[in-house]
């Protein structure tokens, strides 16, 4: 088949992507929370099971019953400004319990839980990732996501590769893989970035580990060779909320990832839009996109969702371009347009010779 996309190509990746892994959706996440502390299977860590009931139980107290996880954290926003000592526990707590819980799901589908054509998790990314770099060039591909989990960059590490994610002031936690570089941009943070609590510190810890799950659900101890504080560190993410009403190009740490987001986007003749559906919070990525394609459109876009996701992006799109209009290929609304069917059964050849 002759290749109907041209390179250099970006691959917008969203929630969808890690929901075959088991990582929930927003809708469901907390539902999933509170499963695994009432099953008792979070304990493993220090702390780890009283940071989930404080979580739980400000939400029983509360009375809301909402599983959504963006919503809670909202609700937990508020109450951190009306109390700012209790309400910031809370809040960290609650940033635990998102990333073990996140932790936990994919481990918990390793080897478990089989897939399209019998494959488990881990083989879709490698499947996916291997067919894209063979095909399109290691150098001729950007891999963007807001999610928090490290599934694509395990998949690289296993490949023999190594996610290059344009951190500025970024530190190792330990010796950085060899291997080709490729280029991750996480711009809002990732399970294996640490942080500490100085603010003045502009340095990034790097876990470089192939798993399982999220690296180091606990945080990371104390670095003093490259942090101040003697604080144990703390995770580098951009909670839900918090994508709302800030800047986030301006924040500091994460300034030059969406820098290289931008450029990237800019540069790209195709773009894969890929299990991400354009949620309201995410105006940022909007604004990103509107300022990528300015001056140069790509010349095709590829929006890969099983969901009743295309009148959001028609929206999205109509802000962006307002008169040169890229070719849009759409695999959306049905259960055969989710990711694994996409990996396995459209990707190779639409990237084909």
């Amino acid at each position: 088949m002759r290749r109907v996309v041209t390179p250099p190509c970006a691959f917008v990746m969203g929630a969808g992507t890690s929901k075959p892994a088991g990582v929930p959706l927003m809708d469901d996440f907390l539902a999933l929370s509170w499963r695994y502390l009432h099953s008792r299977r979070v304990g493993a860590h220090p702390r780890e099971t009283e940071r989930f009931r404080n979580a739980y139980w400000y939400g029983v107290d509360a009375g809301n019953g909402d599983h959504h996880l963006e919503r809670f954290f909202k609700q937990v926003a508020r109450y951190r400004a009306d109390d700012p000592v209790c309400g910031t526990a809370v809040w960290n707590d609650l940033n635990f319990v998102m990333v073990r819980t996140i932790d936990i799901a994919e481990s918990e589908g390793r080897g478990e839980r089989e897939g399209l054509n019998g494959t488990n998790p881990q083989e879709l990314y490698d499947h996916f990732l291997g067919t894209i770099l063979q095909t399109i060039g290691v150098q001729h591909v950007t891999l963007i996501t807001p999610n928090y989990d490290l599934l694509i960059d395990q998949a690289l590490l296993r490949l023999g590769y190594r996610p290059e994610y344009h951190l500025a002031h970024a530190v190792d936690v330990h010796a950085r893989p060899d291997g080709p570089e490729v280029t991750v941009l996480k711009p809002h943070g990732s399970a294996n970035w640490f942080i500490c609590a100085d603010p003045t510190c502009t340095k990034v810890s790097v876990h470089w580990d192939i798993g399982p799950g999220n690296i180091a659900p606990g945080g990371m101890p104390a670095d003093p060779g490259h942090h101040p504080s003697a604080q144990p560190l703390d995770f580098l993410l951009v909670p839900p909320d918090h994508k709302a009403g800030q800047n986030l190009w301006d924040q500091h740490l994460l300034k030059s990832v969406w820098s290289q987001t931008r450029a990237a986007l800019g540069m790209a003749d195709t773009v894969y839009f890929v299990g991400y559906g354009f949620p309201e919070t995410d105006w940022h990525i909007v604004e990103a996109l509107r300022e990528s394609w300015r001056t140069r459109v790509p010349s095709n876009l590829i929006v890969v969702n099983p969901g009743d996701v295309r009148s959001r992006y028609e929206a999205v799109f109509a802000e962006i371009f307002e008169c040169r209009r890229p070719c849009i290929t759409w695999w959306v609304g049905k259960q055969e347009h989710k990711f694994e069917n996409f990996v396995y059964e459209s990707l190779p050849g639409l990237i084909a010779e």
